[in-house]
């Protein structure tokens, strides 16, 4: 390895839960983690990314660390260099249980306490592999370290953490005796949709302008993907997973075998789609709206989410096997919902001969109410006129 090498992965060397201090990410270490997640090996491959698409990523990658961080929870990665060596090793052992020895062999012997004492930083030659690195370490910090990697690669909220630092989020266990492929595979239950099923085709007037506007729901926009098209009923939250740009990185990563399933990178970024359609002028004004104030108050959203493109049959809802039970809950909730005020009984159009009916109905109410006060205020008029005629005085 030459000096010139050593000094430019310098950056992976870096501590990833920093005891103290902002958690920094400079543009050449987004670069080196981008290049390695989501295998843009070549130079020529590097180029074809701008760092610009993926600030909501890094966004949510410095806060799930600083998360960890203050949880205290011991995680025997160290650094990015580690914590992209751990995202190899799983996807190399991706059919192996989470307990196995052929996965644990990452890090050093495991013993049930964490270890006091360990050299000073001055002193850890981070090039050395982790396994050899230190004596020994948790069986718990070698597990949280899995958690975190997985959080931060696949973004799947796994383990306890998110209960704790972000209630709104939900999370999901990844048994020890099931292998990554068995945890993906669980997280995400393909489905055939009942024959009960009445909806057949995505309406084109259920996107997120229609479910905010008409429907009364917010949109929360969610960086957990088993959250994705969840509906919360008691809240009348729909989560939207929004980083696409990272969705189409494991699609890159697919041509090289993939982790997560081709069709779940495919479907959900088609149903980024439905939610928000390119063509729709209102959903596009709705969303750059809610981009602005996202992004100066909750943290940036990525903007590829608004980007996307229907496939073929893209709104034939049994396409979506990951995701059609969540899909047909979002569209039932739309169909129960009333207008809250004139404004959305305006834009509610989903039943136009109701639509018709109604404002027919108002108009000729303001009518009547019109011609009333004009007949009124004549007869008012007349009245006045026939006890004071003009030239009495």
């Amino acid at each position: 390895m030459t000096a010139s090498t050593v000094d430019s992965d310098a950056d992976l060397d870096r501590l990833l839960l920093p005891s103290e201090g902002p958690i920094e990410l400079p543009e050449s270490l987004q670069r080196k983690i981008v290049t390695r997640l989501w295998h843009y090996q070549s130079p020529l491959a590097a180029s074809r990314f701008q760092l610009q698409r993926y600030i909501a990523y890094f966004d949510y990658f410095k806060c799930e660390c600083y998360n960890w961080r203050v949880s205290g929870k011991p995680v025997a990665i160290e650094t990015y260099r580690d914590f992209l060596d751990l995202v190899d090793h799983l996807r190399v052992n991706h059919m192996e249980p989470r307990s196995s020895p052929r996965v644990l062999e990452f890090f050093p012997p495991s013993t049930q306490v964490s270890l006091q004492s360990r050299p000073s930083q001055q002193t850890i030659d981070f090039l050395q592999p982790l396994a050899t690195r230190y004596q020994s370490c948790s069986a718990d910090s070698a597990s949280n370290a899995i958690d975190l990697t997985i959080r931060l690669w696949l973004m799947i909220a796994v383990g306890s953490l998110g209960a704790i630092m972000s209630p709104a989020t939900s999370s999901v266990e990844w048994s020890r005796r099931k292998s990554l492929d068995d945890f993906i595979s669980a997280t995400f239950d393909p489905n055939q949709p009942s024959k009960e099923q009445k909806l057949e085709r995505w309406p084109k007037t259920l996107n997120v302008y229609g479910l905010a506007r008409i429907g009364g729901f917010t949109i929360h926009w969610t960086s957990n993907l088993a959250d994705h098209l969840l509906f919360d009923d008691d809240l009348g939250y729909i989560y939207l997973y929004h980083h696409a740009s990272i969705l189409e990185g494991h699609r890159n990563e697919s041509e090289a075998g993939h982790i997560l399933p081709a069709e779940l990178i495919d479907k959900t970024l088609h149903s980024l789609a439905l939610m928000l359609p390119t063509v729709n002028r209102k959903c596009r004004k709705w969303f750059n709206k809610e981009k602005r104030i996202r992004d100066s108050h909750f943290g940036p959203l990525d903007p590829q989410v608004a980007d996307q493109k229907l496939g073929r049959q893209g709104r034939s809802v049994e396409n979506y096997r990951y995701w059609n039970d969540r899909l047909l809950r979002v569209a039932q909730a739309f169909d129960r919902s009333e207008p809250r005020g004139m404004s959305s009984w305006w834009i509610d159009r989903r039943n136009r001969v109701q639509w018709y009916t109604f404002w027919i109905a108002a108009l000729v109410l303001v009518l009547t109410i019109i011609f009333g006060l004009i007949q009124s205020i004549t007869g008012i008029l007349q009245a006045y006129a026939a006890y004071h005629p003009l030239g009495s005085h």
